[in-house]
């Protein structure tokens, strides 16, 4: 992973990007406006892993599509996108302790990030 910190994107990203944007990850590039903390590397490391799993066109692709069903299902194409919750659970699960970390993972074993807890699912009367 290479990480860029470059001042001078800062208003462009906020004008073509976020408002309140920090970083972009671009295959194994990471380019900021400032120094990342250790939680915030996390989350673009997994930027970086989820580039490398899926290729760079399906990368663009499958995120754009991620984008679309969250908003299409009333939530925002940011930050309700999967990429993206998925990178915050990696920067959440660096800034645990190492041993809630580890006692939270070996509950998850059997797959690459291992599954998600079991939520029961709302249901609707009528």
């Amino acid at each position: 992973m290479h990480v860029r910190v470059r001042p001078a994107v800062r208003r462009i990203g906020s004008r073509l990007l976020l408002p309140d944007w920090l970083a972009i990850t671009i295959d194994t590039t990471v380019v900021t406006w400032r120094r990342l903390d250790d939680r915030e590397l996390a989350h673009e490391l997994e930027h970086v892993r989820q580039w490398q799993r899926l290729g760079r066109t399906c990368f663009v692709v499958h995120y754009a599509i991620a984008s679309f069903r969250a908003w299409r299902g009333g939530g925002h194409w940011y930050r309700d996108n999967a990429f993206e919750r998925e990178a915050r659970e990696a920067a959440a699960d660096r800034a645990m302790p190492r041993r809630m970390r580890t006692a939270a993972h070996s509950r998850h074993a059997g797959s690459p990030r291992g599954p998600r807890p079991h939520t029961p699912q709302a249901t609707r009367n009528g």
